[in-house]
């Protein structure tokens, strides 16, 4: 039987509320030696011990289970006598690439008739987020069988945890919406959207390997699977299934603050230069003001990641007509390129591809302004994005394949021509829109 030391747990957020609140079992008050310091600086700053070693974490941090945290909330989840203490995250570790089984029947069923044995006890029915811990409990007590699904996550230890369990069939689909990069939904309402592209960092083995257990009973004879890369489905509890190993951690009690629920760029938290953003493309430019907020296609949001979809290709803005309104700075590229689409309903131009552009999944895409296009320049030639002055395009580059020609930018110098950058050494150019061919990076605002 597993056994918690529930009482050094509380003791321990004691301490560290009494630590928060000035408290000390210390006469000295003094913050001078370097031991204090480093104390008050890890107090002041939750933020400086890793996840792995109990500090607060973001989705896709390691967790302490030596997993990767997919679910991060603000209240505990499977607080369960005998399998696990609970918390507001939840890890996961594929079974499978452990060096074990990779198939493991769900188990409670008769080996001659395949039909249920003593359902009444098994009760393992809850779909919902958070019964991950009691539906496997459940199993564990009610089935005799051994070597199946339920009882493999139960006795699983890694890291020196031993508090894993098996998924319900909405921890499944919030696990789903992880490695899709969706935002978590544990209520279940929306399923995992298959049509999405994985994660760059999903784990190795979380994307394609198929039919994992939960530990939802769907009927006297049959279990709840998930397929990420398929459907969920209701499979015979005799048939063997991938088994993914998750647990609940952490409280809030155990840091010196509040966590909030925390997202890493990639997943639309704040970013930092050269990360990756949600859309695949890289962090150019980050800033403290929401920018490029535009109706309701632009969302907006405090950095800039750009993709070069046509790295080969060159085309004419097109188009020769007057367009109201469009500007130069930094936050206008959603706005002057709504507003030109609206204007110009040509196919096949800048405008139309960026209004169309759904890379990474994402549908926010647009053509940068004037400033934008050159604080990307200055990106490219490394040059800091915390500046707008002229990009030097004689720099050295970062090997990006565009990093020496001309682009496009979404301000309008007159009807008949547009501005862009020359990136070979980074001047500000006016072209005719159809008489001249350039590249068009993508832009959209994230964080």
């Amino acid at each position: 039987m597993k056994s918690w030391k529930k009482v050094a747990t509380i003791a321990t957020a004691a301490a560290l509320a009494l630590s928060a609140c000035g408290g000390s079992s210390s006469n000295s008050s003094s913050d001078s030696t370097t031991a204090q310091r480093v104390k008050n600086a890890a107090l002041e700053d939750p933020w400086s011990t890793p996840c792995a070693s109990g500090g607060p974490c973001a989705l896709g941090d390691t967790g302490p289970g030596g997993g990767t945290v997919f679910y991060s909330g603000d209240q505990t989840w499977n607080a369960v006598a005998g399998v696990s203490n609970g918390g507001v995250y939840m890890e996961f570790f594929n079974y499978t690439t452990d060096g074990a089984a990779s198939r493991a029947p769900w188990g409670c069923y008769d080996g001659k008739t395949k039909a249920e044995v003593n359902p009444a006890v098994v009760g393992a029915d809850s779909l919902a987020f958070g019964s991950g811990a009691q539906n496997t409990l459940d199993i564990v007590n009610g089935c005799k069988d051994e070597g199946i699904a339920a009882k493999i996550a139960y006795n699983y230890v890694r890291n020196g945890k031993d508090d894993w369990f098996l998924p319900s069939i909405y921890e499944l689909n919030v696990f789903c919406q992880y490695i899709r990069g969706q935002a978590p939904t544990i209520d279940g309402k929306t399923s995992c959207d298959r049509n999405k592209p994985f994660i760059d960092k999903a784990p190795y083995g979380a994307r394609n390997l198929g039919n994992y257990w939960s530990s939802t009973e769907a009927n006297t004879i049959r279990a709840m699977q998930m397929d990420p890369t398929w459907k969920d489905q209701n499979n015979h509890k005799h048939y063997d299934g991938q088994i993914l190993v998750v647990r609940s951690f952490g409280t809030y009690e155990s840091t010196p603050m509040p966590i909030p629920r925390v997202y890493k760029c990639i997943y639309g938290g704040p970013c930092a230069v050269g990360e990756t953003g949600p859309g695949g493309g890289t962090v150019f430019y980050t800033g403290t003001s929401v920018i490029d907020a535009y109706g309701d296609k632009y969302m907006g949001g405090k950095s800039l990641e750009f993709i070069d979809p046509f790295p080969t290709k060159k085309y004419k803005y097109r188009c020769a007509i007057h367009v109201n309104d469009t500007a130069k700075e930094v936050g206008y590229g959603a706005k002057n390129t709504a507003l030109y689409r609206a204007a110009c309903t040509d196919t096949g131009m800048p405008v139309e591809l960026a209004t169309n552009a759904t890379n990474g999944g994402k549908s926010d895409w647009f053509i940068p302004s004037l400033d934008e296009l050159n604080l990307l320049c200055r990106y490219l030639h490394g040059q800091s994005t915390t500046s707008n002055e002229q990009c030097n395009g004689k720099l050295k580059t970062n090997g990006t394949k565009n990093a020496d020609v001309a682009q496009w930018s979404s301000y309008q110098y007159s009807k008949a021509s547009m501005w862009g950058i020359s990136f070979g050494d980074g001047t500000s150019i006016k072209r005719d829109k159809n008489d001249y061919s350039y590249n068009f990076f993508l832009v959209r605002a994230t964080g």
